[in-house]
């Protein structure tokens, strides 16, 4: 039987936070609770610690997982006969119980792993092999490391503690603190964390104690391993992505992005808006043209010493309906590709390009079933898209390919202006802030040396 089960708790040697210190949250019945376990037989508590109240918890441990300690109560007779004391490193804390558990300093050496505390623990039996039944089961009972009680622990001194000149200690052989203090506890923001001294009572020859500072050990750091797949430094610092030269001929609308509801952020109104908006004005003026909807202009007019009347608004242009916003969409696409020179038309994009040739290499892959093959002969020496556009639309027709290139080419960074830039943030914003404050510095600097040119003319004219 061996050890199969890690020990639970906390392996953090660091405080972060003081919840263990808070009763438990919701019902007691379902949550972590004095009474979590009501009902549950004696024999089927799996060897459950017991609930401790909050105000019996530690809130600040100077013992941490790391730290060689000797457990001060039981001990048991080893291999050699001998009785010896239990002990080893701190593998992991439970604050809410006040429990910890131990694990050999070197797993290989026998005479370390027997000083572990362990217990037995029935499981269901389980295949050696799925694969394989005709291996057998596992044994049902397993070795496991059992809990120390905080209360009986007694932290061993490092081998390399520096201790003060008049302090005098062997701790080649082993010292071990009677009682652990503690300085004022402190929260350290930068590292999100509690902080203190913790200082060790120490028996010395002459049957007195001293007080001897015990630093934190450090924790190791992460270690980063090289698989076989991964790359080289030069390999992933080499740039292979060209951007698009500003230079080209770009065509973004101005409400790209936002969806055919919000089309009206891009156009406030259309030709045929504006017509029915005339022929609305004609009938508005024909009906409130005469001298009464004149008195009511000015106020509110009596009709039948009863009723009152109000001069209806006058008609205003309306947003664009759907259909419109793509007509004229298209328009001004149209009339952009119209300007486009020969030489340029091979380096032009508009951004409904993506739908026109791109499904294949995107998520809307599937919906079309039009392919992208890789294209030599109509593309250019750069790599840019064959580009003849409708008269009427703008638009890339059906027999314009494209290859992976040179959709990889294409300014995604124009069609993501509004994802890629938070112009509300707080970085935004300060970047706002400092830029308008070096303009007013440059002024003032202008303003003051102006001022200055003006009194030496000044002076100059006096003398």
């Amino acid at each position: 039987m061996s050890v199969v089960l890690p020990p639970p708790g906390s392996t953090s040697r660091v405080l972060r936070h003081l919840r263990h210190m808070l009763p438990p949250q919701g019902s007691s019945v379902k949550g972590n609770g004095k009474f979590s376990r009501r009902g549950v037989p004696r024999y089927g508590g799996n060897g459950m610690p017991a609930y401790v109240q909050p105000k019996d918890r530690i809130a600040y441990w100077n013992i941490a997982p790391g730290d060689e300690v000797v457990v001060t109560r039981g001990s048991f007779v080893g291999k050699d006969g001998q009785r010896k004391q239990y002990g080893g490193i701190v593998a992991s804390v439970d604050q809410e119980r006040n429990l910890v558990w131990l694990r050999a300093a070197e797993e290989d050496k026998p005479e370390l792993t027997e000083r572990i505390p362990t217990q037995y623990k029935h499981m269901l039996p389980r295949l050696y092999d799925p694969e394989d039944p005709s291996k057998g089961y596992s044994s049902n009972v397993s070795l496991v490391p059992k809990p120390v009680h905080y209360s009986n622990l007694s932290l061993k001194l490092p081998t390399n503690l520096q201790l003060p000149e008049n302090v005098k200690l062997d701790l080649k052989k082993g010292v071990y603190a009677s009682r652990l203090t503690r300085s004022g506890v402190k929260y350290d923001r930068k590292k999100g964390a509690f902080v203190w001294e913790r200082y060790a009572i120490v028996p010395t020859l002459d049957q007195g104690t001293v007080k001897v500072h015990v630093p934190w050990k450090k924790s190791e750091g992460r270690q980063s391993v090289r698989r076989s797949n991964a790359s080289v430094a030069h390999v992933v610092d080499r740039e292979t992505w060209v951007p698009w030269s500003p230079t080209d001929p770009i065509f973004v609308s101005a409400f790209q992005g936002k969806g055919l509801g919000s089309l009206s952020r891009g156009f406030r109104t259309s030709p045929a808006s504006e017509e029915r908006l005339v022929k609305a004005m004609e009938e508005w003026r024909m009906l409130h043209g005469s001298k009464k909807a004149q008195q009511r202009r000015r106020g509110l007019l009596l009709v039948g010493d009863m009723v009152r009347q109000s001069v209806k608004a006058p008609p205003v242009a309306q947003a664009p309906t759907p259909s419109e916003q793509v007509a004229m969409l298209n328009e001004s696409r149209a009339g952009w590709s119209r300007t486009i020179d020969d030489s340029d038309a091979s380096a032009s994009f508009a951004e409904s390009d993506y739908l026109d040739l791109a499904p294949a290499e995107g998520p809307l892959s599937s919906a079309v079933s039009r392919t992208l093959p890789l294209v030599a002969a109509h593309s250019s020496s750069s790599g840019a898209i064959p580009t003849k556009r409708d008269g009427k639309t703008g638009r890339l027709g059906p027999e314009h390919t494209a290859d992976k290139r040179t959709v990889d080419a294409w300014p995604i960074e124009l069609l993501m202006k509004d994802d890629l830039t938070n112009e509300g943030g707080l970085k935004t914003r300060m970047r706002r802030w400092r830029e308008k404050q070096l303009e007013k510095k440059q002024l003032d600097e202008l303003a003051k040396f102006e001022e200055h040119q003006n009194i030496q003319a000044l002076r100059d004219l006096k003398l």
